[in-house]
């Protein structure tokens, strides 16, 4: 390994594979992070992904595309992990998750060449990464050498507020080119559960999660002063129908898979 004052980088690998204007993408956002977001979106996550994490103690946890390293912070405290291991290809998303946990290992590495000896990890975190990468059945199959076990969360779009707002808007919502935050995919949950199982990683557990109300709205802030009449309408039908009618809230709007795969142990949950 090489080593930064920051973060490590693995000295067998090239980031010649990566795209520039893929790790550019990642450094402007690593650069222009609103970490009172991310607290708040990280306190979900971290919750979400607990409810399908066994109540274990596991050794070593690395969350692969961390980020800030919010969400591993949370879960590796929870399950009393000994060694913590932020990956990211972002620089400045690792400078990002020093600052947020000091004691953690930062490595800087793509998902799918990740340094580490076969089944090494006791727990591998993939939160909101498979969208963003190219090549899903490359990441799975690296994460599934590495790893004893993996916990993921896969966010499901493929709903109809996203279909309208294509044709609306006669543009796609997702591609590198297009999505905000570097989506690549768009599925539902029949998709995912096939793509893991295909992978030989079918999930041990799954469940259906939705995010806190004030991180949720499709329509914007319901506090911006900016806010159009069309968007309000859109966060009451949101509203209503998560409250009431949550079946129907995520064929409107998505919803979010978190899940289990065991590889060495056996569960029984």
């Amino acid at each position: 390994m090489v080593h930064n004052q920051v973060f490590m980088q693995s000295d067998k690998m090239s980031f010649d594979g990566e795209p520039h204007r893929v790790i550019e993408f990642y450094e402007r956002l690593g650069s222009n992070l609103d970490i009172a977001r991310e607290r708040l979106d990280a306190g979900w996550k971290v919750q979400s992904l607990l409810g399908v994490i066994p109540k274990d103690k596991f050794d070593s946890v690395l969350e692969v595309g961390s980020g800030s390293a919010l969400v591993l912070k949370g879960i590796s405290g929870a399950v009393c992990a000994d060694r913590k291991i932020s990956c990211d290809l972002s620089i400045s998303m690792l400078y990002a998750a020093k600052i947020e946990m000091p004691e953690a290992v930062l490595i800087r590495a793509s998902a799918d060449h990740l340094p580490f000896r076969d089944s090494s990890i006791g727990l591998v975190i993939l939160c909101d990464i498979l969208e963003h990468v190219e090549d899903v059945s490359l990441l799975l199959k690296e994460t599934r050498r590495v790893a004893k076990n993996i916990a993921f969360k896969i966010p499901l779009e493929r709903c109809l507020m996203i279909k309208l707002q294509e044709i609306i808007g006669r543009k796609k919502l997702y591609g590198f080119e297009h999505h905000r935050s570097g989506h690549l995919y768009v599925w539902n949950k029949r998709e995912v559960l096939s793509i893991l199982e295909r992978a030989g990683l079918a999930p041990l557990c799954y469940r259906l999660v939705e995010p806190p109300e004030e991180i949720r709205y499709y329509g914007g802030s319901e506090k911006s002063e900016e806010l159009s009449t069309k968007n309000r309408i859109v966060n009451w039908i949101e509203r209503s129908t998560y409250n009431r009618i949550r079946s129907l809230y995520r064929f409107l709007f998505g919803s979010t898979l978190v899940a289990f795969v065991a590889l060495e142990k056996d569960y029984y949950l």
